[in-house]
């Protein structure tokens, strides 16, 4: 399966065939040797994959597969226990011929904020000049 292919149509492969591709996955995000994923292999405890790894591996997982995963399945992911490369398949199948989710707003760099002046002050008469201010200790 490649990225941005779109599954609307067609029907999920079978389990088994995501679990090996979910694995791959897995293994090329983390660096983990494929021999040592199985579907069983549980993604924190096993793994010890941490959140940002699991962040990645489920914007991976979505662009593979061109499924969206919605956001409250990958916060249950630190939740439910045990989350297993099966469980992630499953999540996959069940998902199936959602589409990729769009993202092209993320890198759109934001404007920075405007300056702000600050303007020291007293407790006895508000405000002070900056020639106050620069001349004499703000403290007794």
């Amino acid at each position: 399966m490649q990225s941005g292919t779109s599954h609307a149509h067609a029907q999920p492969p079978p389990l088994w065939e995501i679990e090996f591709r979910v694995a791959e996955l897995t293994s090329q995000q983390t660096g983990i040797a494929l021999v040592a994923i199985k579907p069983d292999s549980r993604l924190l405890e096993d793994l010890h994959i941490d959140s940002l790894d699991m962040v990645e591996l489920i914007l991976a997982t979505e662009e593979a597969f061109a499924v969206t995963i919605p956001d409250n399945i990958g916060q249950q992911m630190f939740v439910r226990q045990p989350v297993t490369i099966a469980v992630l398949a499953e999540i996959v199948r069940h998902r199936w011929g959602t589409g990729t989710p769009e993202r092209k707003g993320w890198f759109i760099r934001k404007p920075s904020p405007p300056d702000v002046t600050a303007t020291p002050f007293t407790q006895l008469d508000g405000a002070i000049s900056e020639c106050e201010w620069l001349k004499s200790p703000l403290y007794e």
